[in-house]
């Protein structure tokens, strides 16, 4: 089997650590691969360690992807499509029974140093694909959890980057634990709902995607939402995300008005945190996110 990671961040070159551990035949698609030499038929699993924002980009690139396992680790969802990464993959010739979500509470140093951890493994595939990829990653310290169905872990992946902007922003304004603890309550019950409304599969073996996940990036420096939420705080968010490069959930935030739309029904913490995004006024911004915290959630 030959393992292809595209991205090669500190997320995927975790996943190469791991991937190279169960003696996987591992190479990173660059740049340059994807301009000349890439050849999409000698790849059997493709792992996909890029952000959201850059899936159908690389996709388009490689070409067919028909014949592939696609393991997805990006948390978010399309700008202006409001597509999940199953759904782009889908798009783009992506087999439904070969095409695996990969989300969890996983910091990616974390993962390289050999830490105990917990993730998820989602699919709507067949045994003889799950046990294989599941093979592929787990570690005497990476456990993998299989459950059945995609679009919950990936609604949940994508909306935990808004509540952890949310979390940081409650803190860059004075706030402590109660109020973090708070904030995170309230983003699990709009989750639970949104999911509920969308008619979306949860199963119990779910929880280290939906609650382990959102727990984590609400909770720590590492998270680059949270940190983000900080930083907005006191400046706007272009130069947030210049100190910052990658924020996920700055871009997903754009698809809170689809979703509550199509989940009929109001997410007024993910709202916040959409509108706060745009705020320039610091004022303002704060009668917000005080106004919400205390009356909406």
């Amino acid at each position: 089997m030959k393992v292809a990671i595209v991205g090669n961040g500190a997320w995927g070159k975790a996943l190469y650590s791991i991937l190279s551990e169960n003696s996987a035949n591992v190479v990173f698609v660059t740049k340059q691969s994807l301009k000349s030499k890439l050849n999409p038929t000698k790849i059997d699993v493709l792992v996909l360690a890029v952000p959201t924002q850059a899936i159908r980009e690389v996709l388009e690139k490689i070409g067919n992807i028909g014949n592939m396992i696609v393991v997805n680790c990006a948390k978010g969802i399309e700008r202006g499509t409001h597509k999940f990464p199953f759904q782009i993959v889908s798009e783009k010739g992506g087999k439904k029974e070969k095409y695996f979500s990969l989300i969890g509470p996983s910091f990616a140093e974390e993962l390289k140093d050999k830490m105990p951890t917990v993730v998820n493994l989602g699919h709507n595939s067949e045994k003889k694909y799950i046990n294989l990829v599941k093979k592929l990653f787990e570690t005497e310290c990476l456990e993998i959890k299989v459950v059945h169905g995609i679009a919950a872990l990936e609604l949940a992946g994508a909306f935990k980057n808004i509540y952890a902007i949310a979390c940081g922003l409650t803190t860059g304004l004075g706030f402590g634990m109660n109020t973090r603890v708070k904030v995170i309550l309230a983003a699990l019950r709009e989750i639970h709902n949104l999911m509920k409304n969308l008619k979306f599969r949860i199963e119990d073996e779910t929880i280290p995607g939906i609650l382990g996940d959102l727990i984590l990036t609400c909770n720590s420096t590492e998270s680059r939402n949270y940190s983000f939420g900080k930083l907005i705080v006191n400046f706007s968010a272009e130069e947030a995300l210049r100190k910052i490069t990658t924020v996920e959930g700055f871009y997903t935030s754009d698809s809170v008005a689809y979703f509550e739309k199509i989940g009929n029904m109001k997410l007024p913490l993910a709202d916040m945190v959409a509108r706060c995004v745009k705020i320039e006024n610091k004022g303002i911004l704060r009668q917000l996110v005080m106004n919400t915290i205390t009356k909406n959630t």
